[in-house]
Parts: structure tokens; C-alpha cells; sequence
């Protein structure tokens, strides 16, 4: 899908459509920007979950 977009903006830009080039482009980043959001999304929750710190039943977890 990325490829064919990127092939798609190199091609307006060939044919000065710059418009064309412009949306593409954008398209293009904005899935790029997500998928990287999503990656680092699930990186945080897997070490949420693994680095979990469970309290004490007792409650007896503060210090006087």
C-alpha cells in the first residue's frame, strides 16, 4: 500500500502536479507516523504489564 502511494507522489511529481504530490505525501507520512505510533504503543503496554508491581494485601506499604 506505502509503495504504491510513494509511486503515485513520484509520479504527480514527474507530471507537476504538485497538488497531487502534496496529498500523497501526506498520506504517505500519516501512515508512516502511525504505524509507528502503534508500534511503540504496544512496546509500552507489553512493559506495563511485565514490569507490574503488585501491593501488598496487608496495605502496610507505607512508611511512618
Amino acid at each position: 500500500m506505502s509503495k504504491e502511494k510513494i509511486s503515485n507522489m513520484i509520479d504527480n511529481i514527474m507530471g507537476q502536479d504538485n497538488i497531487g504530490a502534496e496529498s500523497e505525501f501526506k498520506s504517505v507520512m500519516s501512515d508512516k507516523v502511525g504505524q509507528k505510533l502503534e508500534d511503540e504503543r504496544k512496546i509500552i503496554s507489553k512493559d506495563m504489564v511485565t514490569r507490574h508491581i503488585p501491593q501488598s494485601e496487608t496495605g502496610d506499604d507505607e512508611v511512618w
